[in-house]
């Protein structure tokens, strides 16, 4: 195998490309950020072979989030042409990760990921899986539409009448309100991605305040984000003027108030205001929630994992 750092990012873009549709396209930029830039990944363990491109990486819990490390690995990127060679390959990986001390492995789902699982009907890739002795778990959703026009739900942004109720973008100063309600709601993840947010794009990042206390984010990404992730890897496909929305979350205290929904409006809304137009929404299982804003299911994505004991 040609690890990615010693030139095969060519090969692997047009692996990728060539086994996936448009939906899935991945750009020099998106491999770049999310796969050889990361920390996280196993660089002398990923690379192409002659038909077949794997990017491996370690768990970002016990390194980046900072909580124990469950010796999970992640298979971050697989295509492949020839089906004989994508399988060789995964399971010399596979092997290579056992051999590493590495337990268990997930296919997707890793930090700064491509795909949150395998996408549902690819049976090529799902029978390969199969084959190396992983197992399918649940589903989850990408949801996207176009933001032109939008409006939110009547009613939908009535709770923010409340005095005491109130929806802005981010600003620096809002950094240290907002790292302590995410580590007390949302650790791990969530938390990690929206400080970082907080920090390069902070105009992106709507909060919700009830009673000057910051009770939840809205993660929102458009064509000017200098670090595209979640759904926002695939604007290839969204167009040029795309949006992304995602997490979002209101902390336990204030739930069931309506202000989920209104922050979800309210954030839909100021990203149609400033010209986005194909958004999506990704790796959730909420299609009905957000199906009442207009979301359409585009891809479907389901768990798989493999025991390497």
């Amino acid at each position: 195998m040609t690890p990615l750092r010693l030139g095969s990012q060519s090969k692997a873009l047009d692996i990728w490309n060539g086994f996936f549709p448009n939906l899935f396209a991945l750009t020099p930029r998106i491999l770049e950020q999310q796969i050889l830039d990361s920390r996280l990944t196993l660089q002398d363990l990923s690379g192409c072979r002659e038909s077949a491109f794997i990017a491996a990486k370690r768990s970002p819990l016990g390194t980046i989030y900072g909580e124990n490390d469950p010796k999970t690995a992640h298979i971050s990127a697989f295509a492949f042409f020839d089906p004989a060679d994508g399988l060789s390959l995964l399971e010399d990986t596979l092997g290579e990760l056992k051999e590493r001390g590495f337990t268990s492995a997930q296919f997707g789902a890793d930090h700064d990921h491509l795909l949150p699982g395998c996408p549902v009907g690819f049976i090529d890739l799902e029978g390969i899986l199969l084959a190396a002795g992983f197992h399918s778990g649940s589903e989850e959703v990408d949801l996207e539409r176009d933001l032109q026009g939008y409006a939110p739900p009547t009613g939908c942004l009535d709770v923010l009448d409340q005095a005491n109720v109130e929806i802005r973008v981010g600003y620096p100063s809002d950094q240290m309100a907002a790292e302590k309600f995410l580590l007390n709601d949302f650790p791990g993840r969530w938390h990690f991605d929206v400080m970082r947010k907080l920090k390069e794009d902070p105009k992106q990042v709507d909060l919700l305040f009830v009673d000057n206390e910051c009770h939840g984010f809205s993660f929102t990404q458009s064509a000017a984000s200098r670090h595209p992730v979640a759904g926002a890897v695939w604007n290839a496909s969204l167009g040029k003027d795309w949006g992304a929305l995602g997490p979002i979350g209101v902390s336990r205290a204030v739930r069931g108030r309506g202000l989920g929904n209104a922050l979800l409006g309210a954030s839909l809304k100021r990203l149609s205001e400033q010209g986005a137009r194909q958004t999506i929404i990704d790796w959730t299982t909420l299609a009905d929630f957000y199906g009442k804003h207009g979301f359409e299911i585009t891809r479907r994505y389901k768990g798989w994992s493999i025991d390497l004991n």
